[in-house]
């Protein structure tokens, strides 16, 4: 698959933040370092509001000009608690 050259750097973001949150496993409400983690990364982007939600949560609000353009986005940021068994 072809990759248009002005996504390359993005894809390249994207990749860099999922092998780095991975690097962090932390069970549910106790992502404090996930929660730092993604804070300084989204304050790069500088929303128009950035606050903590249900403890170790994050919310990020960026205004669009147009209602119609309003996207949302929802992720889980806790790992399971297993062994990893992999070897890797």
């Amino acid at each position: 698959m072809e990759i248009r050259e002005e996504l390359r750097g993005q894809l390249e973001l994207l990749r860099t933040l999922y092998c780095d949150l991975h690097q962090i496993p932390e069970l549910a409400f106790t992502e404090r370092e996930t929660q730092a983690y993604l804070r300084r990364f989204l304050e790069t982007l500088a929303p128009d509001s950035l606050y903590s939600v249900a403890g170790t949560g994050l919310k990020a609000v960026f205004y669009a000009p147009e209602a119609r353009d309003t996207v949302a986005i929802r992720a889980d940021m806790d790992a399971l608690p297993m062994a990893e068994e992999s070897g890797v």
